[in-house]
């Protein structure tokens, strides 16, 4: 189970890296506003939650 998590977030850096790397006006925007978002106290437990599931279930996304 370990190995798995520590390979997930390996990989998720490493396709961060990849996509910010497109310079993509539009994925720069949206990175920033998912920044913003998690930070301490920027929404509340419930708003947060509803972010992520809009932006990281929805199929259509």
């Amino acid at each position: 189970m370990i190995k798995e998590i520590i390979y997930l977030r390996e990989y998720g850096e490493k396709m961060n890296k990849k996509i910010l790397q497109t310079n993509n006006k539009n994925i720069k925007r949206f990175y920033a506003i998912d920044h913003q978002i998690y930070k301490k106290g920027a929404l509340d437990k419930k708003s947060k939650r509803a972010y992520g599931s809009c932006c990281f279930y929805s199929p259509t996304v």
